[in-house]
This record gives structure tokens, sequence and C-alpha cells, in this order.
């Protein structure tokens, strides 16, 4: 099990286990891969004041080719509050990001790096704080606990998804979705011509309108595979 660390203070850590044997497909989300996780506070002495917990992941997806590594996606920014803890996180994947995959795999397990940013903050109980003007204060306000940092810490971590899992699993839904983009099965490929420099929009319109049956704007968006800039 890939495991991460995040270094907070001498005798603080914060670690994140990577479950490699839970992956799953992002659809109906979206198109993707949902790598589930777990963290936990190395556990510190009773004595020590703060206890600390993330507030904030991020992650991109890496693989290693020939002649270097490149980044393939984005997951999507995860938040963590008191009442919320997430313990996965969803990393999108387009037609052309798995085509690379694909290719990095070449018919074996699939193996590459996330790079994984933590934001971890801390907080102490009121009549911990060592400041006593500071602790005067929170009492006046009648505030429970002192929050400290935030801190920012990264790490990488090899992962591995079996061949069986990302063939049966992960790969389907980019099928499915194909088939749903169109009455026979074929992806919808938008018409798109430049009218000398610009990018044709009326064509591009035209091809998005008929890829739904009324032509309604949500729908018509779920057919557009990445933003389209510079109209």
């Amino acid at each position: 099990m890939p495991l991460a660390k995040f270094d907070i203070e001498l005798g603080a850590q914060t670690q994140m286990f990577v479950s490699e044997d839970r992956f799953k497909a992002l659809m109906p989300q979206s198109l993707g891969l949902v790598i589930p996780f777990e963290d936990y506070l190395t556990a510190l002495d009773e004595s020590h004041p703060i206890s600390w917990g993330l507030s904030y992941l991020y992650a991109e997806l890496w693989v290693n080719r020939r002649l270097g590594s490149q980044f393939i996606a984005p997951a999507l920014p995860e938040f963590f509050t008191e009442t919320h803890r997430p313990t996965e996180l969803r990393i999108p994947l387009t037609h052309e990001n798995v085509a690379v995959l694909e290719e990095v795999r070449a018919g074996s397990d699939l193996v590459f790096t996330l790079h994984l940013q933590a934001t971890i903050t801390g907080s102490a109980p009121v009549d911990r704080v060592p400041d006593d003007g500071r602790r005067r204060t929170l009492q006046t306000w009648g505030i429970p606990k002192e929050v400290i940092g935030p801190v920012r810490s990264s790490d990488n971590v090899v992962i591995r998804v079996p061949k069986l899992d990302w063939v049966e699993e992960i790969l389907p839904q980019w099928r499915s979705a194909d088939q749903n983009d169109s009455p026979d099965g074929a992806p919808v490929t938008p018409e798109v011509r430049t009218v000398g420099q610009r990018l044709d929009a009326h064509a591009l319109a035209r091809t998005l309108s008929s890829a739904t049956p009324t032509g309604d704007v949500e729908e018509i968006l779920e057919h557009v595979r990445a933003p389209i800039v510079g109209f």
C-alpha cells in the first residue's frame, strides 16, 4: 500500500495511504479514475498542545516516458473540515489522456506517479495557548481554540493499477460514453473549420446542436470534451 508523508513539525507527520486494491471509475460524475486513500496523524506525546490534520489536498498524475516525465492530469481538489473528511482522489481523464496511459501501459499494469500537495492546519485548546495575551483575547471573544498554520508539504508516490482492474473497471467508461454520444454509437466529432486565422464558430455550433435531440444548451455542453478558447 503506497504511503505519502507530509512533514509538519519535529515529531509530527500526516501520513496518507493509497488503496491500490479499490480503484474504480469516476463515471457517472465524469470520466476518469477514483483512488481511495486514508490519512492519519502520527501520534504525538499527550502533552503536545497542537493537533494537526489535512485541510486541503491536491494531486497530479504523471507518467514516465522515454524522454522523461509527462504530466497527464490534475485531480479535483479536496477540502477537509471537522465534519467532512474526503477519502477519495478524483482524477478526470480525457480520451487523449487515456491514449497516453494506454501507450505507457503497453498491455501490462498501469504504473504512474501521484504528486501530492497537502495543506495542514493545527489547533490548540484555548487553555493551552502558551501566549498569555493571545489566550486572554481568545477567551474574551469566546473562541474555544487557536488555529495554527497553514503548513504546506508535498510528496510523490508510485501507483500501480493492475491490468485486470484497468481493463475491466476503468476503460469501459469511455466506450460507454462514446456509445451515448451519437445514435449509431460513434463519438461525435465537431465540425471545426477555420475562417482565415479564426475558428469557424458557426460550423462548430451547427455540429453541437445536431448532436442532441432538442438542441438544449445543457445537452450541447455535455458534448464539449474540453473548454473552447479563443472565439
